[in-house]
Parts: structure tokens; sequence; C-alpha cells
């Protein structure tokens, strides 16, 4: 099996404070829900209030480890931008470079400009960010813009513009 060759490669994780603060509050409205349906009097609505802790913990604890597990994948080759954000996306989201008419790197307001981090759609076009305010913005022929967060602009740029600049030789 022949090897990829990329010309950038980046993966990008949740930083481990936002992961101990999420995981901490699944952990203790998971304890909260379990205490109150153990010290409720009523047995039927004990009952009720247990099995609406158990299906609350399954529902956190998925998220929890949801959290541990996601990712931020963005490869680049000649042809196309790669984007994979786990667990979310099984497939990569295959962006051909054919069809880009314009990027850049911006500094971002993620709350302000797509409520949050994470895969978000509005009106400014779809972003995948998984942490800080730096980005790739590309602008693609047929109007429809991407945002892609960052960790590394400068080789981000830099291999864009190899790209683009061997193309424009062609």
């Amino acid at each position: 099996m022949k090897k990829e060759e990329h010309i950038f490669y980046e993966e990008q994780k949740i930083p481990l404070i936002a992961k101990v603060i999420a995981i901490a509050s699944c952990a203790i409205i998971m304890a909260v829900l379990i205490a109150s349906a153990i010290h409720s009097d009523d047995t039927s609505e004990k009952k009720s209030t247990l099995t609406l802790a158990i299906v609350n913990c399954i529902i956190l604890g998925a998220a929890a480890i949801g959290i541990l597990y996601t990712k931020l994948i963005v490869r680049i080759d000649e042809e196309s931008i790669n984007i994979r954000f786990l667990p979310f996306m099984i497939k990569d989201k295959k962006l051909q470079l054919k069809d880009i008419q314009r990027y850049y790197i911006r500094k971002y307001r993620p709350i302000m400009e797509y409520g949050g981090w994470g895969i978000r759609w509005n009106s400014n076009g779809r972003a995948y960010c998984i942490r800080g305010n730096i980005a790739i913005q590309l602008e693609f022929k047929s109007g429809s813009k991407i945002l892609i967060g960052t960790q590394k602009p400068d080789e981000l740029q830099s291999a864009m513009d190899k790209i683009f600049n061997a193309s424009l030789q062609e």
C-alpha cells in the first residue's frame, strides 16, 4: 500500500482544562441525580427518579467519552484539504483545492462569530474549530465559505502558498 504524501498535517485536541471541567461537570450532575434518587422517600418516585438518573448518566457518560476523544484532523495534499472532526465525522470532508477562489489566515472570535467551537455553521459559512482564535478562511468559487481552526498558521499558509503557486506556474 502506498503511503499518502501530505503537504500539511495538523491534529488538534480539546485543551486539557476544558476536558477536566466538562468531565467534572458530568460527574457532579451524575452524583446529584443518583443521590436524589437514592434519598427519595416515595418508592414509585424513587424508581422513576433512579430510571431518569440512569438514563442521564448514560447520556452524560457518552458525552464525557466524546469530549475525551474529540479531535480535529486537517490534511492537505496536492489536490484537496481533508477535514475530519472525530468522533462526529466518520469520513473526511474533502475540499477540492481547484474550487477555492481565495484563502487567508485570520483571527476570529469563535463565540461571537460562530457561537463557540466545534462544527458550526451560520450566515458566515461553516466552521471547524476546536481551540484558539486563529484559522484559515477559505472562500470558494461557488460563494460558500469555510473556516478551519489551526494552531500552525505559518505552516498552513506556507503549504497553501506552495500549492497555489505551483498551480499558477502550470
